[in-house]
């Protein structure tokens, strides 16, 4: 025999299980349509509603319903699916923060990067020109030194010491410094 709202709430006294299992069945759909429509998505109104339920075993709410049993369920499904959309609502907002955030880290990164390269190759250039192109042969198209002084017409010794001075004037180059901390 289903009953009504007082007649459940009275029966909590007596036969706890039997009173649940009688406000469930009575209010369970109606409440899943309800969440339905504040979150648009059934399976998250039907945990959302259960959620309640379980809320309501677990912590024995019978004994503050006062009047409404329906008012207090829809009451608690409305106020569940309200906190359910904004800790979305905060969730989505993160997650575009942290997509703004890493969008513009990697602008910045790009622009620090290629900045950097450009002074690098600023470096370079203002080499004397024998020092410059070995470097280049080594570093850059990386021959071993035998080809690079074959290739520039020296003495493999020679292109070392092209290199070691190439290396001193980089490092001693103050804008490389600023990005490179060469000591």
């Amino acid at each position: 025999m289903e009953q009504n709202d007082s007649g459940i709430l009275t029966l909590f006294a007596f036969d706890e299980e039997k009173a649940f299992n009688q406000m469930f069945e009575r209010y369970y759909s109606a409440l899943c349509v309800m969440a339905g429509v504040y979150t648009g998505n059934e399976a998250i109104a039907e945990d959302i509603v259960q959620q309640v339920f379980i809320g309501f075993w677990e912590k024995k709410c019978h004994h503050r319903v006062d009047s409404s049993l329906q008012g207090y369920l829809q009451s608690s499904v409305r106020n569940a699916c309200i906190n359910f959309l904004r800790k979305e609502k905060l969730i989505k907002k993160s997650q575009a923060n942290l997509l703004i955030s890493t969008e513009a880290d990697e602008v910045f990164n790009f622009l620090l990067a290629k900045e950097e390269q450009l002074i690098l190759e600023k470096a370079i250039n203002e080499l004397p020109v024998q020092c410059r192109k070995a470097f280049e042969l080594v570093y850059f198209e990386e021959l071993k030194y035998k080809d690079a002084a074959k290739n520039m017409d020296l003495s493999v010794n020679t292109i070392k010491t092209h290199l070691k001075n190439a290396l001193r004037l980089l490092k001693t180059n103050s804008k490389l410094k600023f990005y490179y901390q060469v000591k």
